[in-house]
């Protein structure tokens, strides 16, 4: 059975790609995420921007997170004929309304995730319209 170019052995499989495909794109509308350019090091950058509407779904956020991550990191892969596996991400503040953020049930249960899948895919992480509740935190922690 092909879905979308893609040849899958059962049709559980074809269902879950349909389930996951149901979640995501829904949710990537939501968040502007995308993966465009690359650094100097030829590392793709992974940007993250502030997100439109409310997270309607903890696993919608969590999979389209490990997505995007996974299509940057591909990007990677292909830019560097195989030779790199890490990518930087840019978490960009700029529109953030605390409001629109996903849960602390989703983030608490993305964190872990994203640790395991890619521990050592993380180049650098940069920050940037930091909000003001964050910013006493982050400069007590920076220095670690």
């Amino acid at each position: 059975m092909f879905t979308n170019g893609i040849q899958l052995e059962s049709d559980e499989e074809s269902e879950q790609a349909e389930k996951f495909r149901s979640l995501i794109v829904p949710d990537i509308e939501k968040q502007s995420s995308f993966v465009r350019g690359k650094d100097k090091e030829g590392l793709a950058i992974m940007t993250i921007k502030a997100r439109t509407e409310i997270v309607s779904e903890d696993e919608a956020f969590i999979n389209t997170q490990l997505y995007v991550m996974e299509r940057a990191l591909a990007t990677t892969e292909a830019l560097s004929m195989g030779k790199k596996e890490q990518i930087m991400v840019v978490l960009d503040f700029g529109d953030f309304t605390s409001s629109l953020a996903p849960s602390s049930n989703a983030i608490k249960a993305a964190v872990p995730i994203l640790q395991h899948c890619s521990s050592c895919r993380l180049n650098r992480f940069l920050i940037i319209y930091l909000p003001y509740c964050i910013i006493p935190p982050s400069a007590f922690l920076k220095p670690f």
